[in-house]
């Protein structure tokens, strides 16, 4: 769920053009972009800022102070109203790894990383709070291991769909 500088040394260059590449679909279906921002600490405040070469469409950006965007008050209750209001989506991205793509405010799409942290605890939360989720693998950072898969795993019992098949792994 975040794309921040402190982490993008473990993933493959590759994946900020990947989420890119979600943020432009996503503009260009006329969905709002959000961006997530992890809080850190304010001596490594320059580390939890957006990965370099991240596209930043919108203005739209919050702070979460945990690993799920759902942590973040205000952005749950910027979900609430575009479902209220029947809104074009959103798109929320973590300073660091990641993006959530809220397409009519009925849908969440989750990339960036990390896919096994931030991605599945956002993606758990939405489940949770009555959100269809999407991750695609493709566009997800993560470390391959035994935590990534038991991430995997249980995204898709919650009812996830999960999508693409790489994740950075």
């Amino acid at each position: 769920m975040d794309m921040q500088k402190k982490y993008m040394h473990l993933y493959d260059r590759g994946l900020v053009e990947r989420v890119n590449a979600q943020i432009r679909g996503a503009k260009s279906a006329g969905a709002v972009v959000v961006y997530m921002r992890n809080k850190g600490t304010e001596q490594e405040a320059e580390a939890y800022g957006f990965a370099e070469g991240l596209d930043v469409i919108s203005d739209h950006i919050f702070t979460k102070v945990k690993q799920s965007a759902f942590s973040c008050p205000e952005f749950v209750m910027f979900l609430d109203e575009c479902h209220q209001t029947g809104g074009n989506g959103a798109h929320a991205q973590t300073a660091g790894s990641g993006e959530t793509q809220v397409r009519e405010a009925e849908e969440i799409r989750i990339v960036g990383a990390d896919g096994r942290v931030c991605v599945p605890e956002t993606a758990l939360d939405a489940v949770k709070h009555g959100y269809p989720v999407t991750v695609d693998l493709d566009a997800v950072g993560a470390v391959a291991d035994p935590y990534l898969e038991e991430a995997i795993r249980k995204m898709w019992e919650a009812g996830v769909k999960i999508t693409g098949d790489r994740g950075d792994r």
